[in-house]
């Protein structure tokens, strides 16, 4: 306990110039998936086309961009995942290191609260089975939507190795998660985006 409490309070002194900082403290492997994550996340998010409005997002602002980056950000709180509870903390953990980072990271508040909510939601599911508030339905906020879909899906990716095999059957169990785990809409943007993701995999797991 005294270990995870000293930890804890490494990290929340962290203070981070640069977005790069947060990478260094996490192990190749979360490393590797974050950058896959904000890459997916990116991808999915550029099939969102007239969803914009769903997202609230300000005008000329990117939300492929706001996306990769809430995907590199989201698993930044891992460092202080060294035991099952403190996992289960790691979005709440993430979005407490960004929230005093903010003016090294975000050049207004609004950009600031969608990279929040993804990294803080991106466990949440449509059905309340998520962590760590169990939110349901649309308390979950639309820009974790796609980090949680890309987190998924690299993890089944990864876990399962399933390139270059058919891999298929990913898209269509997460199909069938419509309105348990996923909302329609992502998941629709998912398949649209689906050749591109697995261009990206094939690359990836050479």
């Amino acid at each position: 306990m005294e270990n995870n409490k000293s930890e804890s309070n490494r990290l929340q002194n962290f203070k981070i110039e640069e977005p790069e900082d947060l990478l260094v403290l996490l192990p190749q492997t979360v490393y590797n998936h974050c950058k896959r994550v904000a890459l997916c996340s990116s991808v999915i998010a550029e099939h969102t086309e007239n969803g914009f409005n769903i997202f609230d997002i300000p005008p000329k602002t990117s939300l492929p961009v706001l996306m990769h980056f809430g995907g590199i950000c989201h698993d930044i709180g891992k460092v202080l995942a060294n035991n099952t509870d403190n996992y289960l903390r790691h979005p709440e953990a993430g979005m407490n290191v960004l929230t005093m980072n903010k003016e090294a990271f975000f050049d207004n508040e609004k950009h600031a609260k969608i990279v929040l909510e993804i990294v803080l939601n991106h466990h949440e599911y449509l059905d309340g089975s998520g962590f760590p508030k169990g939110l349901q339905g649309f308390d979950i906020p639309p820009p974790a939507w796609i980090c949680t879909i890309a987190n998924d899906l690299d993890n089944r990716m990864y876990e399962e190795k399933v390139f270059p095999k058919s891999n298929k059957h990913i898209l269509k169990e997460m199909k069938k998660q419509v309105g348990i785990k996923y909302f329609e809409y992502a998941v629709k943007c998912l398949e649209k985006s689906w050749p591109q993701l697995m261009e990206m995999y094939k690359k990836w797991m050479k």
